[in-house]
Parts: structure tokens; C-alpha cells; sequence
């Protein structure tokens, strides 16, 4: 079955990307082309941007998939992997993530 570059990225897993990503998956080397495609599709409402150089499939996605694709190599930590858990009583709607 042949898909098209949108339908490829509903396929992956996840639903915020970075530029780097959607290279991989669309697999082109140049990242002038995937930012004309990225282009394209927010255009078309198909992608969103949520920050510069990073993407999403949904208008707001989940805030852990943001923090995890905002920098990295990180991992949710602290306050949020304990709320994430209900280790916690009090809720606040930052996410804070360690990067090394």
C-alpha cells in the first residue's frame, strides 16, 4: 500500500514533531524540502506549529509530548513525573523536564 507524506506521519506513533523527525519519516536529506512540505501542510490545517521547529498532527497536544520534543535528550521529571504518578496533591500545569 503506497501512503501519502501526511498519512506517514499519522502512522508514527507520535503526534509532535521536530523538523529532524519528519525528514526520517518522509525520508529526504534536505531540510529545505521538508520545510517546503511543512509549509504545505500547515497551509492546509493538517499540521500546526507549536513552536519554531516543532509540529504537531493536533491543535494542542498533550503538554508531556511537548516538553519531551522541546529539548533534547530529556525525560519529564520532578514535579510533573510525580503528578503524572498521583504522588501529588496540588496541581499546577507546568511541565518541568531535565535535560543533561
Amino acid at each position: 500500500m503506497t501512503y501519502n507524506k501526511f498519512e506517514l506521519i499519522l502512522i508514527d506513533s507520535g503526534k509532535v514533531f521536530t523538523i529532524r523527525d519528519l525528514a526520517v519519516i518522509w525520508g529526504y536529506t534536505e531540510l529545505s524540502k521538508v520545510q517546503d512540505l511543512v509549509v504545505y501542510y500547515i497551509n492546509k490545517s493538517k499540521l500546526f506549529r507549536l513552536k519554531n521547529g516543532l509540529y504537531s498532527t493536533v491543535p494542542s497536544p498533550n503538554n508531556y509530548l511537548i516538553a519531551q520534543k522541546a529539548l533534547t535528550p530529556s525525560y519529564i521529571s520532578f514535579y510533573s513525573a510525580l503528578k503524572y504518578h498521583g504522588m501529588v496533591f496540588q496541581w499546577y500545569d507546568t511541565v518541568f523536564s531535565a535535560s543533561l
